[in-house]
Formats: structure tokens, C-alpha cells, sequence
């Protein structure tokens, strides 16, 4: 499967979760990674193609400290 111009300006694990979802895109259903694929650029890619997500955001420079 290739990547569109748009998907290749994402990181690697956003890369990696949005190949093995695409068949399910649109459907609704959650997606739970671990801290190694979980950014805030995937949270809001899989918001856009109608998935939730569970995971865990520790030590992310995109989340502040205080949360």
C-alpha cells in the first residue's frame, strides 16, 4: 500500500497505526496503543477517519508537564 503526500509528512507510528487501520476507517471503533505510538498528531489523525483512542501519553513534549 503506498502512502498518500499528506500521510508521508507524519511520523513513523502514525504511519504504522494509519496503514493497519485502513481497512476498518470510518467504523467507528477504538484504537489502544502503547507510549511508543501515541502522539497527539495520531490522536487527531484517527479523530479525522471517525476512530476513538485509548493509550497512554507519558513523557509525550507535545503534553505539558502539569497534565
Amino acid at each position: 500500500m503506498t502512502l498518500f503526500d499528506e500521510e508521508r509528512k507524519l511520523t513513523k507510528p502514525t504511519q504504522s497505526v494509519l496503514h493497519l487501520t485502513v481497512l476498518i476507517s470510518g467504523s467507528n471503533r477504538n484504537i489502544k496503543t502503547d507510549n511508543w505510538f501515541s502522539s497527539v498528531e495520531l490522536v487527531s489523525e484517527l479523530g479525522r477517519r471517525q476512530f476513538t483512542y485509548t493509550g497512554t501519553l507519558k513523557n509525550k513534549k507535545e503534553v505539558s508537564k502539569q497534565f
